[in-house]
């Protein structure tokens, strides 16, 4: 870590209003990065991309991430959609100058996890990830570990990078059911080398009431193992349900602060 440490936050939590509102007050509260919800750019023009840029120039606020969602294990009416998302993504990422795109395999309640997947789901999976990573050599995509997709084990996760075999195709770490059971930073160190970004997000049964400070994931133990290990990514506080208070924003960013 840096004295001058990247605190990035998602702007998914708050999905419903302008992204220009919302990196705005993000960077009145000290946040120095944001990784952005694709839904909040998907529609933006050429022009207002561009000015959005400024824009985050000006407020001393960064986009690390871009996070668009995929449906690689589905029909192949939900793998075209995905490849058109991701093709957009590129751009705005390149528009942006955004370095990562968050990657899933399949996301939605409904979604696939590996436990349930079949071969041919595998291949399906792996041949879109090839060319989804294809289109942007420059980008590194970070499949997103999660439950109810193929990177919710450690075997499964590790089957994905062997299998896609690929040079731009990392982690994005963040709790999943066998994760916890296995122990979180057990997990963190045995997918290690192919994390390049991580969620700061909470675990535990109420999950509308989570708050970073507190919860199964003992944080101030994870910021010193990630001095330890001596961590070069990224890394974003992330509330994954909409309209959260903006408090919740403001006292993450004093924690993580102090951990960092």
């Amino acid at each position: 870590m840096t004295h001058q440490p990247t605190i990035s936050f998602c702007s998914l939590a708050f999905r419903n209003e302008p992204i220009e509102a919302v990196v705005e007050r993000l960077a009145g509260i000290g946040y120095n990065a944001v990784e952005v919800f694709f839904g909040h750019l998907e529609k933006h023009s050429p022009q207002q991309l561009a000015e959005l840029r400024e824009t985050m120039r000006k407020l001393g606020i960064r986009p690390i991430v871009l996070s668009p969602y995929f449906w690689l294990t589905r029909e192949p009416k939900n793998t075209a959609e995905s490849m058109e998302i991701a093709t957009r993504a590129v751009e705005i990422a390149r528009a942006l100058g955004i370095g990562k795109i968050r990657t899933f395999t399949d996301a939605g309640p409904d979604a696939l996890a590996s436990e349930n997947a079949t071969e041919a789901h595998w291949a399906m999976c792996v041949k879109s990830l090839r060319e989804i990573t294809a289109m942007a050599p420059e980008i590194d995509f970070v499949v997103e570990t999660h439950n109810n997709s193929l990177a919710n084990t450690l075997a499964s996760c590790k089957r994905l990078i062997e299998e896609t075999a690929v040079p731009n195709m990392h982690f994005n770490f963040q709790p999943t059911t066998e994760f916890m059971e296995k122990g979180y930073l057990e997990c963190f160190d045995a997918l290690f080398p192919w994390i390049t970004h991580m969620h700061i997000a909470q675990a535990g049964k109420d999950k509308e009431h989570w708050i970073e400070e507190a919860g199964e994931i003992d944080f101030p133990a994870v910021f010193r193992h990630l001095r330890e290990k001596n961590y070069q990514g990224t890394f974003s506080i992330e509330y994954c349900w909409g309209n959260i208070p903006w408090e919740r924003a403001e006292s993450a960013f004093r924690f993580v602060k102090g951990l960092v």
